[in-house]
């Protein structure tokens, strides 16, 4: 049951997370360009424009995902795309790692009926300290506890709320 429910929470925080870039990425444009992404060049069409309602800003954050591929099911490209984009930068930390244990995890779960391989060993090497399972060993099955969920639940949370934190900081220090 909660090896499901893992599933279920990193597809919903991935889903999350584009919402709230698309969101963060609208309130953003409305005021200010970061200096990183300045010379990002989109090619798009007058019928893009048009379906736009000729309101950019409400959707630049999808063009952006679009131009770029963002699926936010991984941590790397999801800080990539939040600091390039939004100047949002949250330093790596153990909740972190155990959002990258519990992605991996999920692909695994997904793509390869719950047993740990060399994939998923190679995704969460570096994801020290976690919170979650602590040793990983190839061939082994996953079994996520009730435990597991709500620190995952609690990690993405945190994660969630340190975007929308950092945003504020940036977004309204100079109002």
């Amino acid at each position: 049951m909660y090896n499901q429910s893992i599933v279920l929470m990193t597809s919903y925080f991935s889903h999350a997370l584009e919402q709230l870039f698309t969101i963060l990425i609208s309130e953003q444009y409305k005021h200010s360009v970061p200096k990183e992404a300045e010379k990002e060049e989109f090619k798009i069409t007058l019928s893009d424009i048009v379906d736009t309602d000729f309101d950019l800003p409400e959707t630049i954050g999808k063009m952006i995902l679009k131009k770029e591929d963002l699926k936010f099911q991984d941590m790397k490209s999801t800080q990539r795309a939040f600091d390039k984009y939004l100047n949002i930068r949250i330093p790596i930390d153990n909740s972190i790692n155990t959002i990258i244990v519990a992605l991996s995890l999920r692909h695994v779960m997904v793509h390869n009926a719950g047993i740990i391989n060399e994939k998923t060993i190679n995704q969460t090497r570096n994801a020290k300290p976690r919170k979650i399972q602590e040793e990983l060993v190839i061939g082994q099955q996953v079994l996520i506890s009730e435990q597991e969920i709500n620190c995952v639940g609690e990690c993405m949370l945190q994660y969630l709320n340190g975007i929308a934190d950092q945003f504020k900081l940036n977004h309204f220090k100079d109002r």
